[in-house]
């Protein structure tokens, strides 16, 4: 099998890296630059705006052009080229235009490829995530069950034909998930997966969600409207936005109405929650999502974490999988959105989701002791068993998972097995327990000791 993926796979995976070099560093750099723009104050927040905004123009001029010659270059070269060598001049264009953000163009030059080359899996693939990109889910699903019928098995592909937009029941859904089990048995299970973190699903994408560590977001007019067209990639937009007035900052609507933008929604939902108001913190999050530059999916986690305990499941599972589209790469949402499939006893996408964690980090353990729980729920104590033993192999400080191991020994009638489990279990937690303890009595005495310093520094003479 994996032969048959590695002949499908040789068109456009590989030219992402090629791509990726004539990528104008510069406009991303430009954007980089806005993003430090919220938070700051006059005068140098609107020197900010103007020198990104001068920037990106530049850039993106250069871009442009640089576009504009490829166009031509492939066009003289269309004149005599045909079949593999044809197709591959489709896809690199259509892969420019994908970073460039010119959807329709990009799925025009694919469609081209996959005409002149119709075993090629990964230009399917790549139509599956323009259509994505587009909004066009029931395309974008029909796109990647084509990838899937060139023989292009690959756990990635296989991933999209179950859990991707579009999906739908059939036997490519069936045999996609069967794949899946298969690997998940005789490679992560079996601990023969190690391979790199960073490189499970292709982002091809200049400004990808995870470029900060936090949240980027607006928090004025000027930057609300560049960022929402920068996430939608429309970059001469948000460049109108960035020089309307100068880019002077704009606080407030004539009549003296102050606007609420992204960053004060956000300290709004955070607030709720911490006053516990849980249900009025989920629409702050909603509000705070459009704003959102990047760490979209760090703000969607929010908002399904707020549906969760307001009941709402369906909530849940759409603001967690809004968040694996922003940040694919996040095993984090992936695994969340796994449990709150289980919730919803929706096992076999619940399933996909823990795959898919693993194939981001194959070293972490959480998602096999989701997998075990599962298993668990369905029955299957064996495959349980073995699951949750497997993450805690991987992750031996889950305590929690111990006492999950112990229940499925005990259905499996391994009573002296669980039993020990459980004692294990005792063990850690009242070991977290203690250090818990330890650190809150350590800052109570820092704490104490600060205030007695200030305490003698204003009594002082």
């Amino acid at each position: 099998m994996r032969g048959r993926v590695c002949s499908a796979f040789t068109l456009v995976f590989a030219l992402l890296p090629v791509a990726a070099s004539a990528q104008p560093d510069e406009f991303a750099g430009a954007v980089r630059l806005l993003a430090t723009v919220p938070g700051q104050s006059e005068p140098q927040r609107s020197g900010l705006v103007r020198d990104a905004n001068a920037r990106m123009r530049t850039a993106l001029a250069t871009w442009d052009s640089q576009i504009r010659e490829q166009e031509g270059r492939v066009a003289n070269d269309l004149k005599t080229a045909t079949g593999h060598a044809a197709a591959k001049l489709h896809a690199e264009l259509g892969v420019a235009y994908r970073l460039r953000g010119r959807l329709d163009d990009a799925l025009k030059e694919f469609d081209a490829a996959a005409a002149l080359e119709p075993s090629a899996g990964d230009v399917q693939m790549w139509r599956g995530l323009t259509f994505t990109a587009a909004g066009r889910d029931e395309e974008a699903g029909r796109a990647f069950r084509a990838a899937w019928a060139t023989g292009a098995h690959t756990l990635l592909i296989a991933y999209y034909v179950a859990r991707g937009p579009g999906a739908a029941p059939g036997p490519e859904r069936d045999a996609a998930i069967a794949l899946l089990l298969e690997s998940y048995r005789t490679r992560f299970l079996a601990g023969q997966d190690t391979g790199d973190p960073t490189s499970a699903f292709i982002v091809p994408d200049i400004l990808p969600d995870n470029l900060f560590r936090m949240p980027v977001m607006a928090d004025d007019e000027v930057t609300t409207k560049a960022f929402e067209a920068l996430t939608a990639r429309r970059f001469d937009e948000a460049i109108a936005a960035l020089s309307s007035d100068g880019g002077r900052v704009l606080s407030g609507k004539p009549g003296g109405r102050v606007n609420v933008f992204a960053s004060a929604h956000l300290a709004r939902a955070q607030q709720f929650e911490a006053e516990n108001r849980v249900t009025a913190a989920r629409p702050e999050y909603e509000a705070a999502f459009a704003g959102t530059l990047f760490g979209r999916a760090w703000v969607a986690v929010g908002i399904a974490r707020a549906a969760q305990v307001d009941g709402d499941l369906e909530a849940a599972v759409a603001a967690f999988t809004r968040g694996t589209r922003a940040d694919p790469n996040n095993a984090l949402v992936h695994e969340e959105l796994a449990t709150a499939y289980i919730a919803d006893g929706r096992f076999d996408d619940a399933f996909c989701e823990a795959v898919a964690a693993l194939l981001i980090d194959p070293r972490d353990g959480q998602p096999h002791a989701i997998v075990g729980q599962l298993r668990l729920d369905q029955g299957h104590d064996a495959d349980a068993i073995a699951a949750f033993t497997r993450a805690l192999e991987l992750s031996p400080d889950r305590y929690e998972t111990r006492y999950a191991l112990a229940q499925a020994l005990k259905r499996a009638g391994r009573e002296a097995d669980a039993a020990r489990e459980l004692e294990r279990f005792d063990e850690a937690r009242r070991a977290a327990l203690e250090k818990r303890r330890r650190g809150i009595e350590t800052q109570s005495q820092q704490e104490e000791a600060e205030h007695e310093r200030r305490l003698d520094h204003g009594n002082a003479p």
